[in-house]
């Protein structure tokens, strides 16, 4: 081989070389975002499977700052990016109009309650959640139609999520075999009492009907 040859060869060997590591490059960028992927749809099944399917998502607004909030079907709140074990939930608003005639107050724990309130109204809308490891309290005096129905999402889906949760455990057990054994069911009457979602006096009441004490 002549050194023009060579240098051909050389040429057309780098070529290939370079066509080759971009040819890796991308299939490593086409492996790595599958991975991101795979990864984030773990974490969804996850997190579904712990805190349940997302029930009501809302940004309100707070003061001087935003808050994202997320309810979940198995009593869990996410605020903010961290999830928290619901206890308890309570709120309501009050709205007058800007002329001061006509005060009135609305409860915004009231289902199904038209609360269309004009732009032109001023008033106050307070909302607190209270969880496993903290309580959170959410007010505003930037009172309107969307910001009433946002609170008013939160307040209604977590005020049902946590009478669901209560009635199903209080829910009488079937003999079928195909349902829990009465342990299970007093271990998780106990979960939930741990957890806040049953009283003192709800938790005996429960467990006693599962005994047939009652």
């Amino acid at each position: 081989m002549d050194e023009k040859e060579a240098r051909q060869a050389d040429k057309l060997a780098r070529k290939a070389a370079a066509a080759q590591e971009k040819a890796d490059l991308k299939q490593a960028k086409v492996t790595a975002k599958n991975e991101k992927l795979a990864n984030k749809a773990a974490e969804e099944r996850a997190n579904l499977e712990k805190f349940g399917k997302q029930v009501a998502v809302e940004t309100i607004q707070s003061g001087l700052w935003l808050a994202n909030i997320s309810i979940y079907d198995k009593g869990y709140v996410k605020v903010s990016g961290r999830y928290e074990k619901v206890r308890g939930i309570s709120g309501d608003v009050q709205v007058s109009k800007k002329t001061g005639i006509g005060r009135g107050a609305v409860a915004i724990a009231t289902f199904g309650v038209n609360l269309a309130v004009a732009n032109s109204q001023r008033g106050r809308i307070h909302l607190t959640i209270v969880t496993d490891s903290q309580t959170h309290v959410f007010s505003t005096d930037q009172v309107s139609d969307s910001a009433i129905k946002s609170y008013q999402n939160l307040l209604a889906t977590g005020t049902a999520i946590m009478e669901m949760l209560k009635q199903q455990a209080n829910l009488p057990v079937s003999t079928s075999p195909n349902n829990e054994s009465v342990t299970e069911k007093i271990k998780q009457l106990s979960e939930f009492h741990a957890q806040g979602i049953l009283s003192e006096a709800e938790f005996t009441a429960a467990k006693a009907k599962l005994l047939g004490l009652s």
